[in-house]
């Protein structure tokens, strides 16, 4: 009977080696958190290496994660799950690696230190947008090691400069079409969830964003205040 019972404990005592996805989140969350990524400090390309070497060690081919940029300061991350049909159009995944500038002194932890207190976590970027990047690539290394083959492609990018000029997707646009050309995309730097006593309540989807609409406009008409309208403007009616 021993030997009959080897096999079916076999998949009980890989599965207890499978790191935990939660952990593996958890810990690239805190590797990208504590690598200073604001514009100042030039170390975004060393986040997109750092998430290479994150993906590359799960088992991903070179060929299927690369490390590309309009500049040296500005590398991105583009990663690819291959699908069952090649025929199909990606799904992209986007967030982006940047962060805003902080400083020490504005904290009441270290902003490059990723720290819990009090069920919250603390850290530059851990909402905006570092908590997407680890969630994108978690996913794909569970997904390589569960086996999970999609549909279609999935692609995640991660692109390098979105606080400041957005260059590195425009690049990527213009430069590497091929890389990240999708059906669709979607945007983890947009949207939220809530939970509640640790369960999920809601998910929102953000469709769009507010923007700036510059227009140059004149008018010919004769001034006049709210104290003495002018009775052509169009206010006054």
């Amino acid at each position: 009977m021993r030997y009959l019972l080897i096999p079916l404990l076999l998949p009980a005592a890989l599965a207890a080696q499978e790191p935990d996805p939660h952990v593996t989140q958890r810990a690239l969350l805190k590797e990208l958190v504590e690598i200073n990524t604001s514009d100042s400090a030039g170390r975004v390309s060393d986040a997109a290496r750092a998430m290479q070497r994150r993906l590359l060690a799960a088992g991903f081919p070179e060929a299927d994660v690369q490390v590309i940029g309009p500049s040296p300061k500005y590398l991105c991350l583009v990663a690819r799950l291959r699908g069952r049909n090649p025929a199909a159009k990606p799904l992209l995944m986007v967030a982006h690696l940047d962060v805003v500038d902080a400083r020490k002194e504005d904290w009441t932890t270290d902003p490059f230190k990723l720290v819990e207190k009090d069920g919250w976590l603390y850290g530059r970027g851990t909402v905006d947008d570092k908590q997407g990047d680890a969630i994108l690539v978690a996913n794909f290394i569970r997904y390589k090691r569960e086996g999970f083959v999609p549909s279609r492609d999935l692609i995640i990018a991660l692109t390098a400069d979105e606080e400041t000029s957005s260059e590195s997707i425009k690049w990527l646009v213009e430069k590497n079409r091929k890389l990240i050309d999708a059906e669709y995309a979607l945007n983890a730097d947009a949207g939220k969830g809530e939970l509640r006593d640790g369960e999920p309540v809601n998910l929102t989807v953000q469709t769009a964003e507010k923007s700036t609409s510059p227009t140059n406009s004149r008018c010919a008409t004769r001034v006049g205040t709210a104290r003495s309208p002018n009775p052509t403007m169009p206010s006054t009616d």
